[in-house]
């Protein structure tokens, strides 16, 4: 116990020495929304409006509601102002937490499904851990302070998780009692952080069917277990709707729920990628919107998941194969329909890899090659630090964010031609700005953010050509961006410009 102990700090350390590069960054891409120039944190006595106003919480065309992550920077805007470093240091701290709950979680995981000795078990566990601490996908989540929602909830998920748990373990009426108080009170706290928490009662139903309870067998005592998490769930959708006025987050692509099915059999494939090898991590990843099933995505996406589901059925007899691929599918399919994939949705679906990753590192470990085990550990969570030292500068600020977006991605995302052109624009290179925004109308000519800057860098110009701004802010404003006075503002100072244009 006490070298799991030493091994635990170990780890807490190793997390603390790579992601410290990451307290130097800046406030980063969303970050300025959420944070910067969200008035709501920068008054704490306004915390009730966390709670009963979309605007606190959420862009204007989104459906996010997470007001827990607005009170917990509100919480930080009152100790640190808009100093980044601490807001970074309580990404950190939360992703040292998560680190030490999935420790606990993969204890019950591994108790449940083998029956050999605690040394097992805790080598296993604490495998699994390191790979989950470590994984350079993860580094988005800690990086990125708009994924706090992604920490917080993950923090609460699995507290619920171990509090339910633990409810049923002890027969002391008093503690099964608390705990399960517990256990509610932290699914509310995660679904206000985040909405992928709606999918914790289908998650204790696998952990219930590890322990031996069968998923179809439901009596009385059961159901009273799950009657309070449907209540919750049911309030937290209710109250959603009222705050944000509709349930989803985005609506149906194309033509509707045929191509959002297909979309979400496609971004399967970038979610195995990154967990089997985190190399040339960036934000956004490119997905085409397929539009019939026999497209070749489509049909590779499946071969993937009929190889899987084939992989679970032969090995049906190891339990913990068979529940990382249901913790998978769980946890993956409230972000499968968002039309994108990016790293920090995840967070908590990788410990299903690293839970198999553990049971073959685990066995190589039990084996007459234990040396090559370590070594082959040793390897990968150095390669796995090595990842996260590397990309934690990308994060610096906004410029070096696009600017290894691009470098990083394929050169085909609108998206990060659009940030680096206005990145360019605020350090003057005008032309340079212009060249990586006009590219991103090329790619997406309805992209009213890029048709918006495009309008200010154009008016930088030594000569303007205002026709060519103005039709761009034009577009602009008939896409709907922006949405604040600087559209009022910038129309003023056209006209005073055509004004005194014409005067002279």
């Amino acid at each position: 116990m006490k070298t799991t102990t030493i091994l635990l700090v170990v780890l807490c350390a190793i997390v603390v020495i790579v992601y410290w590069d990451s307290l130097d960054n800046e406030f980063a891409y969303d970050d300025i929304f959420f944070i910067v120039t969200n008035t709501y944190i920068q008054d704490l006595s306004q915390w009730g409006t966390y709670f009963t106003r979309a605007e606190a919480t959420s862009f204007q065309d989104h459906g996010v509601y997470r007001p827990l992550r607005t009170l917990s920077y509100a919480l930080d805007y009152r100790r640190w102002g808009l100093e980044p470093r601490g807001y970074h240091l309580v990404n950190l701290l939360l992703h040292i937490v998560s680190t030490f709950l999935v420790y606990r979680l993969c204890i019950r995981i591994f108790s449940y499904a083998f029956t050999g000795p605690a040394g097992r078990i805790r080598t296993l566990s604490l495998i699994a851990t390191f790979l989950f601490a470590l994984h350079p996908a993860q580094s988005e989540t800690v990086n990125w302070l708009s994924c706090r929602g992604d920490l917080l909830f993950a923090a609460f998920y699995i507290g619920a998780l171990l509090c339910y748990l633990r409810s049923l373990e002890t027969r002391r009426f008093s503690v099964q009692a608390v705990c399960f108080l517990g256990a509610t009170v932290l699914y509310i706290c995660a679904l206000l952080s985040k909405e992928p928490a709606i999918t914790l009662p289908a998650a204790l139903v696998l952990l219930e069917w590890l322990r031996g309870e069968p998923v179809w067998r439901w009596n009385r005592s059961r159901l009273k277990r799950y009657i309070p998490f449907v209540i919750i769930s049911g309030v937290y959708l209710l109250t959603r709707l009222i705050v944000l006025g509709f349930l989803a987050q985005l609506p149906y692509w194309r033509r509707g729920s045929f191509d959002t099915f297909l979309t979400m059999i496609i971004v399967v494939m970038p979610n195995i990628r990154k967990m089997l090898f985190p190399a040339r991590l960036h934000i956004f990843y490119k997905i085409d919107i397929p539009r019939t099933i026999f497209d070749v995505q489509v049909l590779m996406a499946l071969g993937v998941i009929a190889l899987v589901i084939a992989a679970v059925v032969f090995f049906r007899r190891e339990k913990i194969a068979v529940f990382a691929f249901a913790w998978f599918v769980i946890h993956f399919l409230p972000t499968s329909n968002i039309g994108l994939f990016t790293e920090h949705f995840l967070y908590l679906p990788l410990l299903s890899f690293c839970l198999v990753a553990a049971l073959g590192l685990g066995a190589l470990y039990e084996s007459r090659h234990r040396e090559v085990s370590l070594l082959a550990m040793a390897l990968l969570f150095g390669w796995y630090s090595f990842g996260i030292s590397e990309r934690t500068p990308h994060w610096r600020n906004d410029f070096t964010l696009w600017e290894s977006e691009l470098r990083q991605a394929s050169r085909e995302s609108y998206i990060a031609h659009t940030g680096y052109g206005i990145e360019l624009g605020k350090r003057g290179r005008i032309a340079e700005s212009i060249g990586h925004l006009e590219r991103a109308l090329e790619l997406n000519p309805e992209h009213g953010i890029a048709h918006y800057n495009l309008a200010v860098s154009c008016a930088g110009e030594t000569l303007p050509d205002m026709g060519r701004v103005k039709k761009h802010l034009v577009k602009a404003i008939q896409l709907g961006y922006p949405t604040d006075q600087r559209c009022l503002a910038f129309m003023e100072y056209l006209r005073q410009y055509e004004a005194s244009h014409d005067r002279q």
